[in-house]
């Protein structure tokens, strides 16, 4: 292991380029009267050094209280997550199952829509990186045939001549 004692500028100039478009939706003004609701599956990436890992979240949230697992596309497999939301900001704790590893520290926001968010992650006096997830289809999936159960009428196909 080794410790950071310096903050690479270059990741830094491309965290703050990265975070800026996903800042220019979100005010902070909005977390007064809205708090995200996470529970769902959510498809993410974290980035180690140039290293991106894909993971998939499933994710459940009462109150603001946040727990559930996460399943990394890598050699570590399976984490345990427990965290809390507020607003529009989230942070959680991430730790393996499989080894003894030191948690993982995760923080970011929240889109205003609820479907994306991202942040960054931290390995105390290890190492650190960019995060980012969203909704997986599987969720999209769910809510169009919810739609379809309530028979929420949808515009489709209006103007067109038979």
């Amino acid at each position: 292991m080794f410790k950071l004692d310096y903050v690479d500028l270059k990741w830094l100039s491309w965290s703050e380029n990265r975070m800026a478009g996903f800042e220019n939706n979100f005010q902070l003004s909005d977390c007064r009267d809205y708090m995200a609701n996470l529970s769902g599956t959510w498809l993410g990436t974290y980035w180690q050094g140039d290293a991106p890992t894909r993971f998939e979240a499933t994710l459940v949230q009462g109150g603001n209280s946040l727990s559930g697992r996460i399943l990394d596309d890598g050699p570590l497999g399976e984490a345990q997550v427990s965290g809390e939301v507020v607003g529009r900001s989230v942070q959680f704790s991430k730790r393996y199952l499989t080894r003894s590893t030191a948690p993982i520290q995760y923080s970011g926001s929240v889109s205003a829509d609820g479907n994306a968010m991202q942040g960054q992650w931290i390995i105390q006096g290890f190492d650190l990186g960019p995060w980012e997830a969203h909704r997986s289809d599987d969720e999209l999936s769910r809510d169009w045939q919810n739609r379809l159960e309530q028979k929420t009428p949808i515009a489709v196909g209006v103007g067109q001549k038979n």
